[in-house]
């Protein structure tokens, strides 16, 4: 017998006053019983001393417990682990009746199940549907670290372990060392990798992650086809196609591809190597991914509908050491990791409507937190024009849409023609609204507009009013409600009346639908309105609405159609219209620019002697902006403003034979463009920052050390950190000081493992971003092979063979607490009978 603790052995020491009791008592019975009694008494008195000390008796036991532990990550072939549940059925029948075990299926997690329900789960995934968020990773660790804490005690300890060996996660080695020191006998049975088709890039590398202007750089993708087959393979710089190749690959074969680029403006930031096939199961590890940084000049990103109107600007810029990368109406990226690649963003003439709202919101973020530049010129597609009254790129910019019309300027009487049916509740029906009057609030006190609600029939919402009354148009806008059906002619019949009696110079209907009409005589009431003189632009929300009519009806009307989505374009396609609509906001006519401002970026340029500009998008200055350059009117041409880490420019005129066409020939127009982008491009100043960002699955930590222009360590700074994953979500950091000079904050690693990580120094105004790009989960990395360490472990199907007897331990608790129960009752009688 063993004692699990001695203490308690202390209290044998009440005996020996015991005893004076016991041979002092009073008690009037036998000496035989009297000496019974006091034995069993202290019988029992040591019997419960014995069994606080928690004593047990040591045995033998050939009874095993096993888990059986089966992977069902995506890297797994579903066929073959449904076949393994027949060896592991097989396996249990062999188990005594006094074994037992446990069945666990695992891949980002683990689950604990029946045979017949993984049978099913796998039938279920192979056939219908697969779980790929719980498939997306093969984390044996964890899973190992769980399971051992299953087996009940006095038992042989066996894990029967079904994968094919690959580890997406980290510690293995220590899980498995872990087993051992636990005394579990861990068995391997090796499942086959995945069967159907597959190919994918393993890895793409560039010979240096940064290169100076004109450096050949060599790029390498390594590719893996799990069949022979032939591919495409593209390296792809900025979403632009820079090289393609055909491949032939061979089963299992790993090939690598190389390629050389020379370093330039158009080369520099995240490059992708993406790989296609006839066959192919998985897309998610077509595409891999490295940075290029090209050292050495200020990138900026120009956006035009004609990108080829930029030509000359772009080439002034590069004879200023500028880099200048120039794209159409879909050109902008559509993450803010892309958009960090630039210093500046110019929109040159490219509408709202072409953007997304995270678009236009990410524009916003890039400015005010990651410290980035934007440029606004003017054209038939900016401002107001474009749609980008009260939007996201509009609050970060020196100059709003809104502006006071001439009184010269010919008045507007714009009717607004909104469907309430039923199939507009929710967002739409909201942002229906907002669109409406932010159509309303752009016009001037000598416009008129009226809002006509349909549904089976025309409601009136506003009758034509003077836009002085905005007030009270926009409340009875809010009254607007969804419900009913869809019939648009009726309000396009109300619309004629209304318009019919304006004694405006402009007429103009927009007509915004998400539905199927009744049916009504449109060709005939659209002509009728064109010979009004009334303009027709028709706005088609979803997939539901009737495309064709509304087209035709905008065509019959002179007018514009649109088609849209996405509800959110819906305010802008408004704003955009109503400013189209009445022409007032451009205003064309030779001017000189008038300097107002001696600003930095103005230097060295003698603005009395710059050409004419032909005309340029009225605009009305911000509060909080600068005005460098006036027009001759007095209206804005040159403003620009700070707006949190960043600043953005608004040059009301054009850059291109538009307007600006005597600018091209003038011999400073590529000096003055270069100050200006100059002056608000991203603050590349980071000289003193020393990062190290380091981290395993779960957490991330950034060592940062922080110096002075001498060297000398900078201490007590205030730090605004800010880490914003690939979905745009944003999180503050807070920074420690750990030393001189140095600090750390640590931060949850995101699921996707991108991110961006913004480091502002607010004492001395030092800005750092560090961007992490990483490739695709390991679960889909097809070149992956299982660690040596599986075989050196035992075949499965030795799992009920060569037990070893092992030593267990019974407790001795409850007998010693019997015998002193039985000894209290044995002295109790002894004393009374």
């Amino acid at each position: 017998m063993t004692l699990t603790t001695y203490t308690p052995l202390f209290w044998l020491g009440i005996l020996l006053p015991l005893a004076y009791f016991i041979f002092t008592t009073l008690v009037t019975r036998s000496k035989k019983k009297h000496h019974a009694a006091n034995f069993f008494r202290i019988t029992a008195l040591i019997c419960l001393i014995l069994a606080l000390c928690h004593p047990y008796f040591s045995s033998s036991s050939e009874d095993l417990h096993a888990v059986y532990l089966v992977d069902v990550s995506q890297s797994i072939d579903l066929a073959d682990a449904q076949e393994t549940l027949d060896e592991i059925e097989a396996s249990i029948s062999t188990l005594k009746s006094s074994d037992s075990y446990s069945l666990y299926s695992f891949a980002n997690g683990v689950q604990k199940t029946t045979l017949k329900e993984l049978r099913q789960t796998l039938k279920d995934w192979d056939s219908k549907f697969s779980d790929d968020l719980f498939r997306s990773q093969s984390s044996i660790a964890s899973a190992l670290e769980v399971v051992k804490m299953v087996y009940p005690a006095n038992k042989i300890k066996k894990l029967c372990l079904f994968s094919d060996g690959i580890e997406t996660g980290e510690q293995l080695l220590s899980s498995i060392e872990s087993l051992k020191q636990e005394d579990i006998q861990m068995s391997f049975h090796e499942l086959k990798k995945i069967q159907k088709p597959e190919v994918s890039v393993v890895e793409l590398k560039s010979s240096s992650p940064v290169a100076y202007r004109g450096e050949v750089v060599k790029m390498t993708a390594t590719v893996l086809s799990n069949y022979t087959t032939q591919a495409k393979l593209k390296f792809v710089s900025q979403g632009i196609i820079v090289h393609a190749i055909e491949l032939q690959l061979e089963k299992d074969l790993p090939k690598k591809v190389n390629f050389q680029v020379t370093s330039n403006e158009t080369t520099s930031g995240i490059w992708e190597a993406e790989i296609s096939a006839p066959k192919d199961y998985f897309p998610i590890n077509n595409i891999a991914r490295c940075s290029l940084i090209m050292q050495g000049e200020a990138k900026v990103l120009a956006l035009h509908n004609q990108p080829t109107k930029l030509r000359e600007l772009k080439k002034a810029l590069e004879k200023q050491g500028i880099s200048m990368d120039v794209r159409g109406k879909y050109g902008l990226p559509a993450s803010l990791q892309q958009l960090n690649e630039f210093d500046a963003i110019m929109f040159a003439d490219i509408e709202a409507t072409h953007l997304s709202a995270r678009q236009m919101d990410n524009v916003r973020k890039y400015v005010t937190e990651f410290g980035g530049g934007l440029i606004m010129t003017g054209s038939e597609n900016s401002f107001g024009l474009g749609g980008y009254y009260k939007t996201p790129i509009e609050e970060v910019l020196p100059v709003t849409s809104r502006y006071e019309k001439e009184k010269e300027q010919p008045s507007l009487a714009l009717v607004l023609v909104i469907d309430k049916s039923g199939s507009m509740n929710g967002q739409p029906i909201v942002l229906a609204r907002e669109a409406s009057k932010a159509a309303a609030e752009l016009l001037s006190s000598r416009d008129q507009v009226g809002v006509i609600a349909f549904d089976g029939s025309a409601k009136l919402v506003t009758d034509l009013t003077s836009a002085a009354n905005k007030g009270e148009v926009l409340s009875q806008i809010d009254g607007i409600g969804a419900g009913g059906g869809t019939n648009l002619y009726p309000a396009m019949v109300m619309g004629r009346d209304m318009l019919g009696i304006a004694s405006a110079k402009i007429k103009h209907m927009i007509v915004l639908s998400d539905g199927q009409s009744q049916g009504g005589d449109f060709e005939g009431i659209s002509s009728e309105l064109a010979q009004m003189g009334v303009t027709i632009s028709t706005v088609s929300l979803g997939q539901g609405a009737a495309v064709d009519l509304m087209a035709a009806i905008a065509q019959i009307g002179n007018g514009r159609a649109y088609v849209t989505n996405n509800a959110e374009e819906m305010p802008r396609i408004f704003t955009k219209e109503t400013m189209e609509a009445s022409r007032s906001a451009i205003k064309e006519e030779p001017f000189a620019p008038i300097k107002i401002d001696d600003s930095d970026y103005l230097q060295g340029i003698n603005i009395d002697e710059t050409p004419l500009l032909l005309g340029y998008v009225m605009t009305k200055v911000k509060a909080s902006a600068q005005v460098q350059l006036l027009t001759e009117t007095g209206d804005p041409l040159l403003a620009s403003g700070r707006y949190g880490l960043g600043q953005s420019v608004a040059f009301t005129s054009d850059t291109t034979d538009l307007w600006a066409g005597e600018w091209l020939e003038w011999n400073d127009f590529g000096k003055f463009w270069a100050q200006v982008v100059r002056s608000i491009v991203r603050n590349k100043s980071a000289q003193g920052f020393i990062t190290d960002l380091k981290g395993n699955d779960k957490e991330m930590n950034i060592q940062i050390y922080r110096s002075n222009e001498n060297g000398t360590p900078e201490n007590h700074i205030t730090w605004d950190a800010t880490l914003m994953d690939n979905n745009g979500k944003v999180q503050k950091l807070p920074i420690q000081q750990v030393g001189f000079g140095y600090y750390h904050t640590n931060f949850a690693k995101p699921a996707d493992e991108n991110f961006t990580l913004r480091l502002h120094d607010q004492s001395n105004n030092r800005l750092k971003t560090i961007s992490k790009i990483s490739t695709y989960p390991k679960e889909y990395l097809l070149a992956s092979t299982k660690p040596e360490i599986f075989d050196s472990l035992e075949s499965f199907e030795k799992i009920s063979e060569e037990r070893k007897e092992i030593k267990t331990q019974k407790s001795a608790l409850n007998i010693f607490a019997l015998m002193a129960i039985c000894s209290l009752i044995l002295s109790t009688l002894f004393r009374r009978i």
